[in-house]
């Protein structure tokens, strides 16, 4: 029996420092181990420090040999504003087609592409159409809708209206659509007139690339640099319109009002916000606060495992109540509390497991009050917490979805 082909396509992938990038290096490794032949077609590196770590390929688990990658316009060098984005996403779409139509084998069996940017949908039909392929559309966050959520374009904007005659179009011509959650695939299944609902497929967790022995050294560390009675309170992920991470830094500013300083914040990744709240605990002079990375994945899990707790924030927005964030998933694996001010799916997880405390999503006060909460009886949350990875690797581990998503593929043969 011939060897199946699978293109994966994605915006991002290692060396780049993003969920989206070591999802797809994961999963990619996961398909071939299984018999598949995969390769991957992604852009040049260009985020969180990618380049620096170029050399490296840290957090790469695919061999790069199976690996295409295709230019694309970086930020810097496309101004500033609410749409600089447009450009680095068209090109590419652009590109990525190119790449796709003359760099790669003469067929495939399966196209599989991983949004957003959702323009790259664009990309991966068209290459369906030249490689005689399948057009399988893996969905994780909704656009345009979570970019009108996140201030950079209004419903009357021409982005807006044009992304979604994309969607439309993209959700209806898919062989199959994979999603990160329940109501996410509720929404994306309202696009199908008849056809096969959208599949849930959860971030999950590689747990392969997690050992004991890292644990191990990890704690003893804590253990010796932690000072008594400290809270080290950690969030790490990317620090865009979204996270809303300056709630964070707002109630760093209330905790240091109320003298409360048994707690510590340490804020981990990069983001368009990062600089302009890097200025703003600086003028308040908020020692309780401390920016650090972005890091790999493997040297953000010690600094997970290192915490006390861990926070998890989104703004309040319907495209954001859909979707779960990865972050979650990589938490629970840390066996802290969680502080988590987020809706939808993502919520009734975490809410389901009694270690973890919510407070209202971008709401400081609220924040403060769970932070309190957690402080006063921080004993009794820690051993509640401990049900956390138990509950994550029953569940959610990377191995499971790539399970999952072998058996859907098959169904379409």
């Amino acid at each position: 029996m011939d060897r199946k082909k699978i293109l994966f396509i994605s915006q991002y992938f290692p060396p780049d420092i993003t969920a989206a990038a070591f999802r797809i290096s994961e999963t990619a490794k996961l398909m071939a181990d299984k018999g598949f032949y995969v390769k991957v077609l992604t852009a040049k590196p260009h985020r969180g420090e990618a380049v620096s770590n170029k050399k490296n390929n840290i957090n790469n688990c695919f061999p790069e040999s199976k690996v295409m990658r295709a230019p694309i316009f970086e930020l810097r060098n496309i101004g500033k504003g609410k749409l600089k984005y447009t450009p680095h996403f068209i090109s590419f779409m652009f590109s990525s087609v190119i790449w796709g139509l003359f760099g790669t084998d003469s067929s495939f069996d399966y196209i599989i592409v991983s949004t957003p940017p959702l323009l790259i949908g664009i990309s991966a039909w068209i290459l369906s159409k030249f490689k005689k392929a399948d057009f399988i559309l893996d969905i994780r966050d909704l656009w345009p809708d979570c970019f009108l959520s996140g201030g950079y374009i209004s419903k009357r904007n021409l982005v807006y209206y044009f992304g979604k005659k994309l969607e439309n179009f993209l959700y209806k011509r898919a062989r199959l659509i994979t999603c990160v959650s329940k109501p996410m695939s509720d929404y994306l299944s309202g696009f199908r007139n008849g056809k096969s609902r959208a599949h849930v497929i959860y971030n999950g967790i590689n747990s392969e690339v997690l050992n004991d022995k890292l644990e191990r050294e990890t704690d003893m560390k804590f253990k010796e640099k932690k000072k008594d009675n400290e809270i080290i309170i950690t969030y790490s992920g990317n620090m865009g319109n979204a996270q809303a991470i300056s709630t964070v830094v707002e109630a760093a500013e209330i905790l240091k009002s109320k003298k409360i300083n048994s707690v510590r914040f340490k804020l981990i990744g990069g983001g368009v916000k990062r600089p302009g709240l890097e200025r703003k605990v600086a003028k308040e002079n908020l020692e309780n606060v401390e920016f650090l990375g972005p890091f790999g994945k493997s040297e953000a899990s010690v600094y997970m495992l290192r915490s006390s707790a861990l926070i998890i924030n989104l703004k309040n927005a319907w495209a954001y109540s859909k979707t779960i964030p990865s972050k979650v998933f990589d938490y629970l694996y840390a066996n802290k509390p969680i502080l988590y001010g987020i809706d939808g799916e993502g919520k009734q997880i975490l809410g389901s497991l009694p270690g973890n405390i919510h407070f209202k999503p971008n709401n400081a006060d609220s924040l403060v009050s769970a932070i309190l909460k957690l402080t006063e009886n921080y004993d009794y949350y820690l051993e509640l917490s401990r049900k956390n990875r138990e509950f994550l690797l029953n569940k959610f581990t990377r191995r499971q979805m790539v399970d999952k998503l072998c058996d859907l593929i098959k169904d379409i043969e």
